[in-house]
């Protein structure tokens, strides 16, 4: 996850689930859809994250809705990024950590992209 500020590292996991809001069109004498026209697109999915500073800022986001954008890299030198920007935490909970470890959380989001062409990129 990338922000202004590196809050938290996706080290799990990434689960995201596109919807692109396809509605069907028929001509008038076709028995089937002739054509697809693509909705508003809706993003959601979760993330297992480490948290930073005992998770304060976070659980900040998640009370201000603070936008931010996940940045996936699907691989090393070359391989795309998928970046998703004006995501929002939907909700958020920190266990207090009294042994020592790295926090981690599996939150969920949704994501407001405001054109496809923001989404993938290869650098």
């Amino acid at each position: 996850m990338v922000n202004t500020d590196h809050i938290a590292f996706i080290t799990n996991s990434v689960e995201i689930t596109v919807s692109h809001k396809l509605t069907g069109y028929t001509d008038h004498d076709a028995l089937y859809k002739s054509f697809l026209i693509e909705g508003e697109m809706d993003i959601e999915g979760s993330v297992d994250i480490t948290l930073d500073g005992g998770g304060a800022m976070h659980i900040g986001e998640v009370l201000n809705n603070a936008a931010f954008t996940i940045t996936v890299n699907l691989g090393g030198a070359g391989c795309p990024k998928l970046t998703l920007p004006n995501c929002e935490w939907k909700s958020s909970s920190v266990d207090q950590n009294i042994g020592g470890e790295a926090i981690m959380s599996s939150v969920p989001f949704t994501c407001k992209p405001s054109a496809c062409s923001n989404i993938v990129s290869t650098t």
